[in-house]
């Protein structure tokens, strides 16, 4: 099941740029479709892709034969294999791995087999090295800050991860245990005894898939998002763990009990409760109009940069405001408001890639599962009161939601800018204009050679910048300095 990631991915985006000059939608489609059938990392980035986009997606990575499937279990696990009664031909595949149901001699009822495709572990960290590099060479990376070792690190850990199911198990009975007495959520109890690395066994569980729950009545459908929510603030609140990959093909409904089935425990987040804690008073911050500097430190402690939060001054607690709405402001919030949509757009504008740059590399996997949801409420047309639901959950005495949901313009980002000019024999050469946030990757703006020259004299730019971004993004000159017959001007204004 292995394949070259950088030919595939990069004929993909070749053809993809092609069909845009076309039609855009089809483009967008195309590269859904085409990472959706390739196994691994490019088939979990064809499901982001799809829901940024809002795409139906379609088909996936093709199942291995089930003669095959039975050659490895047995290499993988002898004795489970040795313990097979029947097996159900029909494969459910995802992008790592299938399934399927399966009969034990000796055992009562139906269990759900999962085995890993071969070389899955090796193929995914290769997978990791050639998307982030992509990422970072021909996207906004490099340009806003991030680290490209730090994300390396953080998905190579966490997708590697998702290959062992030895680790999948233990996360999975944590689940099972925490909710096993909870009517309202359902997940299969997994059987150590027969699970390795490459093999995880489960009670098989039947369940109305995503696709059916779209002809359910409203009250099913408003069941079904409500329950996803429950399980998600609740476990991360109260275990401090988080399921971040909620797609349908992990979400099941229970027709006879009336609960939502939750599978592949594969990607799971464990937090401090520390961590938790500031995450639940940031919302409480938010709701009190707190200063703007203790919704910073409980960002910080969360796991975010402190000084890339620095550069956003006060205007961070208006940002997450609106980012946070749901949970800030009273009463049922409806996911397909366009007003909040456009008010974060505001907020944000051109900078949301500076305030990514200042969230921690796992903070995608975090958001992962949430934006899942709203899209899921999005499709169902249900409205969800999160504020009440969040501070049922709180181990905090939490402030009283906000009233009314303000719309009055807000920025994040400053109206300054930050200039580069250089002159030749007093000719200008080079003038550029950046957001004032770059000023924060200032040696990427200085040439390498002319920085030798500026060290050979005792100055570093280190220091430039430091002394600059002390004083905060206003109106200042950075950098002025004239080296044989280039002089080199950096301001803000």
């Amino acid at each position: 099941m292995k394949f070259k990631t950088w030919k595939s991915v990069a004929s993909i985006s070749l053809s993809a740029g092609l069909l845009h000059f076309i039609d855009k939608e089809k483009s967008q489609s195309y590269i859904v479709e085409q990472l959706s059938q390739l196994p691994g990392l490019p088939a979990k980035a064809g499901q982001l892709f799809a829901l940024k986009l809002g795409i139906d997606q379609q088909g996936g990575p093709k199942p291995i034969p089930l003669d095959q499937f039975l050659i490895s279990l047995r290499k993988e696990s002898p004795e489970l294999f040795e313990h097979l009664d029947r097996v159900n031909e029909f494969a459910n595949v995802a992008s790592l791995g299938q399934v399927h149901e399966v009969t034990l001699k000796g055992q009562k009822g139906a269990f759900a087999v999962k085995l890993g495709f071969e070389g899955s572990t090796e193929t995914v960290q290769e997978q990791v090295q050639a998307l982030m590099t992509l990422f970072f060479k021909w996207g906004p990376g490099n340009k806003f800050g991030l680290s490209e070792k730090d994300y390396v690190e953080i998905y190579k850990e966490a997708f590697t991860e998702e290959t062992d199911y030895l680790v999948e198990q233990m996360s999975q009975s944590s689940f099972f245990e925490f909710w096993r007495e909870d009517p309202s959520i359902q997940i299969p109890e997994v059987f150590p005894e027969w699970c390795t690395k490459r093999v995880l066994v489960q009670r098989f569980i039947e369940g109305a898939k995503w696709n059916s729950l779209v002809n359910e009545d409203k009250d099913t459908k408003k069941k079904f998002i409500d329950s996803l929510f429950y399980f998600t603030l609740k476990s991360l609140f109260q275990i401090q763990k988080l399921h971040t990959d909620l797609q349908p093909e992990n979400l099941a409904w229970s027709k006879e009990l009336k609960r939502t089935v939750i599978f592949d425990f594969g990607s799971v987040l464990t937090f401090s409760e520390e961590q938790v804690l500031a995450l639940l008073k940031l919302v409480d911050s938010l709701r009190r109009n707190a200063n703007p500097n203790d919704v910073k430190e409980h960002l910080v402690i969360f796991g975010f940069d402190r000084l890339k939060l620095s550069l956003f001054q006060g205007n961070l607690a208006k940002a997450f405001r609106m980012i946070l709405a749901p949970f800030v402001f009273a009463g049922p919030w409806d996911f397909k408001n366009q007003l909040w949509g456009e008010a974060i757009s505001e907020a944000l504008g051109e900078q949301k890639w500076w305030l990514r740059s200042a969230c921690p590399p796992w903070f995608l996997l975090f958001m992962r599962p949430f934006m899942q949801m709203a899209r899921y409420a999005q499709e169902f047309e249900v409205s969800l009161d999160l504020s009440s639901l969040i501070g049922e959950l709180s181990s905090i005495q939490m402030a009283e939601p906000i009233s009314d949901f303000s719309f009055k313009e807000t920025h994040l980002t400053s109206h300054y800018q930050l200039h580069v000019q250089v002159l030749k024999s007093d000719k200008e050469v080079v003038r550029l204009s950046m957001p004032v946030q770059a000023l924060q990757e200032l040696e990427c703006l200085i040439p390498e050679e002319t920085q030798h020259r500026l060290q050979g004299k005792g100055i570093s730019t280190r220091d430039i910048k430091e002394r600059a971004l002390a004083k905060g993004l206003v109106p200042q000159e950075v950098f002025h300095q004239k080296i044989e017959d280039k002089e080199y001007r950096i301001w803000v204004e």
